[in-house]
């Protein structure tokens, strides 16, 4: 979590679905969510915890703070998550470069 998204670059979709593939990829479960916040429509990442619990995780926050706190402290970012419009419990592979 604290070394995600170095470039600081991409939409918030864009950083969920990568962040979501590093979570599976190191094994854990992962889900990309659609959702509205105080900034409007938005997606971040819930990750399966140890607890077998979902939590959240949004590399958004992270990226445009730097602050990867910013992705787990998600009561203090300034998003204020409202209601999941969707969740997506297939994370696609990992696109290779072309």
């Amino acid at each position: 979590e604290g070394t995600f998204d170095k470039s600081k670059s991409g939409i918030c979709t864009d950083m969920a679905v990568e962040a979501a593939q590093r979570f599976e990829a190191a094994g854990i479960d992962a889900r990309v969510v659609g959702g509205e916040t105080a900034k409007g429509n938005h997606a971040w990442v819930e990750y399966k915890g140890a607890d077998g619990q979902y939590h959240r995780f949004d590399p958004t926050a992270a990226a445009t703070s730097k602050n990867a706190n910013q992705a787990i402290d998600t009561n203090s970012n300034g998003y204020n998550y409202g209601r999941i419009i969707e969740t997506y419990n297939d994370v696609p592979a990992e696109v290779p470069s072309l």
